[in-house]
């Protein structure tokens, strides 16, 4: 019995110190967040005018683009991309 009210003392003492220590956990992963959004992030990747004939012209090849190659990653071209990706996936589900 006297085991048993040490122990249930023990706990009731150290509970607090494990709520504060969670806490503070808590706040840093938080912050670290933050920081991590306010972080300005730039373009992963972005083709050059050669890329963008390449895939202008493999785009054509394929019927997905009419336009000329201009080497300009222009509204067309997005488009383009957009269905050429679109039917890659459907594809690959089928």
């Amino acid at each position: 019995m006297k085991n048993i009210l040490i122990l249930a003392f023990a706990l009731l003492l150290l509970y607090p110190l494990a709520i504060a220590q969670n806490t503070n956990n808590n706040s840093n992963t938080e912050s670290r967040a933050t920081a991590n959004s306010n972080r300005r992030r730039g373009p992963i990747f972005r083709a050059n005018k050669d890329q963008i004939n390449q895939a202008q012209t493999i785009l054509k090849q394929r019927g997905f683009y009419t336009g000329e190659t201009t080497g300009k990653l222009d509204p067309a071209t997005r488009a383009a991309l957009k269905k050429y990706q679109e039917r890659s996936i459907r594809q690959q589900r089928t």
